[in-house]
């Protein structure tokens, strides 16, 4: 995936904006931007009741790593369907999600990833992770 990835950024001459659930993107990497880091986020989940948790951006929101489908980690509701716009607004270029993650759509768990679709397309994919780049 970092090899794919690296040909991909050798190209650009500015910073370029990632979401990622891959815990060591910034090792690989020093021309990135995100928007939070995985490390940071690690155990928001268990520190704090929902109850407690202040509302925070919509994308660390939708994409902050899961224990389970559908868990509610903050006072936001989970809406994936605001994925790409919410990416476009952050002027995200490319996403990098874990496999795991799912949400339940019509009965089933579906990964998060393939309604992003909608405006990324996977540049690669494997059994644990998928890296999406904007259109």
């Amino acid at each position: 995936m970092y090899k794919v990835l690296e040909e991909k950024l050798s190209k650009k001459t500015y910073r370029v904006r990632v979401v990622t659930q891959a815990d060591s993107l910034k090792a690989y990497f020093y021309n990135v931007e995100t928007p939070f880091g995985v490390p940071s986020t690690r155990d928001v989940i268990r520190n704090a009741p929902i109850e407690e948790k202040q509302n925070v951006s919509e994308i660390l929101n939708l994409f902050i790593v899961r224990e389970f489908a559908d868990q509610k980690v903050f006072l936001n509701n989970l809406d994936y369907k605001s994925a790409c716009p919410v990416l476009k607004s952050e002027d995200i270029e490319y996403l990098i999600l874990r496999q795991d993650q799912v949400k339940e759509k019509e009965g089933e768990y579906v990964k998060i990833w393939l309604d992003i679709r909608e405006c990324m397309d996977p540049i690669f994919v494997d059994d644990k992770y998928v890296l999406l780049e904007m259109r």
